[in-house]
């Protein structure tokens, strides 16, 4: 089959990471797959591993979310224009959307009554108005969707065409992961704590929260705060300039971000579960997959993911004491956390990309025939 492939940004998130693991297992099932992204002329997860993109506009400010809106709005009919043009003169065969955001490139292949597969990854866009537009158009047009997590098709209500799909990693991550996972504790970070998160630099994903833990220890020098930032390279430097601490670290899109892991203690997630709800937390499974003991959210789809006491724990992220104690508690006793780096990594192979890759080329078999 000829697939053409949709993600609205190429950038470092992790819904462009799974794409790239997508865009991979369909290769290797034999299928040719073009692909469409848009990004400010950055690499991103998708171009590093895939070379052949072809490129449409999209732009979002930092500063103004109406005129975010409006440029998507304005991206979304230049890719239907541009989705109809390639899928006509390349006789496409099936479309595959990643995240609902490629609304444009959905809406053309359902006028041209191709199969549409979309990889649903979010439940919390914002304003609320375009998370329930993007969701009723995948109702109406996908002919088969795929969620990351059963949260996600639950809170969606995907129906009986909806298959969840969880994520896994790369293949080189995972053999990266491989080499390093039974670390022990003093061999990481040069034997200091490292507490680490990777995110975009919004408030939603807790980066108050974060820098709060980092002042709560700036007495405790032994701990080491390290954070790795998705973001332009303008939006850091400011961050950088109104954030600097003393045991803080912050990265900025870094490119080898398994040594991050390898040399980290504890990996967070921190999402303030009143504005925005995991539907899975992929940087938690990167965590564990290196021997990270992970906290996150008890929301959304991160319970599917973390089992408390087993490699991770839990959390309400609006409760700062319990989340600081939980830090502490677990980097001031080597020898738990050695125990639950090991179980931290038993469970993060319950989500393998052998699965992961089976399981994508299933639907896609099933469109097939």
């Amino acid at each position: 089959m000829r697939i053409l492939g949709v993600h609205l940004l190429d950038d470092f998130s992790g819904a462009a990471n799974v794409f790239t693991d997508v865009i991979a297992a369909l290769q290797v099932a034999g299928h040719n797959v073009d692909i469409f992204t848009s990004s400010y002329g950055h690499e991103g997860f998708i171009r590093r591993r895939h070379r052949q993109v072809q490129n449409f506009w999209y732009v979002r400010s930092a500063s103004s979310r109406w005129l975010t809106l409006l440029c998507y709005v304005s991206s979304q009919a230049l890719l239907f224009c541009k989705t109809l043009r390639h899928c006509k003169r390349q006789r496409v065969d099936l479309l595959y959307a990643n995240t609902l955001m490629p609304a444009g490139a959905v809406i053309a292949a359902w006028v041209l009554r191709l199969p549409i597969v979309i990889h649903v990854h979010e439940t919390s866009l914002s304003p609320p108005l375009l998370q329930k537009g993007l969701t009723r158009i995948a109702r109406s047009c996908a002919t088969r969707t795929i969620a990351v997590s059963e949260f996600t098709k639950t809170q969606l209500k995907l129906g009986e065409h909806c298959y969840v799909v969880y994520n896994s990693l790369s293949d080189d991550m995972w053999k990266r992961a491989l080499t390093v996972r039974h670390t022990p504790f003093q061999k990481r970070n040069g034997g200091r704590p490292c507490v680490f998160m990777a995110c975009s630099p919004r408030i939603y994903k807790g980066i108050d929260t974060f820098l709060a833990l980092c002042d709560a220890t700036a007495d405790m020098n032994n701990i080491h705060w390290r954070m790795a930032l998705n973001c332009e390279r303008d939006e850091f430097e400011i961050f950088l300039a109104n954030n600097r601490r003393a045991n803080l670290e912050l990265l900025h899109r870094p490119r080898d971000i398994s040594n991050l892991y390898a040399n980290a203690h504890v990996v967070l997630n921190l999402s303030d579960p009143d504005l925005w709800l995991e539907t899975f937390a992929l940087t938690l499974l990167e965590g564990m997959a290196h021997g990270c003991y992970v906290l996150g959210p008890a929301f959304g789809g991160v319970p599917e993911l973390i089992q408390s006491g087993y490699g991770g724990q839990l959390i309400d992220p609006r409760r700062f004491d319990e989340v600081l104690s939980a830090i502490i508690s677990i980097v001031q006793s080597p020898e738990e956390w050695q125990t639950q780096s090991g179980r931290a990594v038993e469970r993060a192979v319950r989500f393998d990309l052998v699965t992961f890759n089976r399981n994508i080329k299933a639907v896609i078999a099933e469109l097939e025939t």
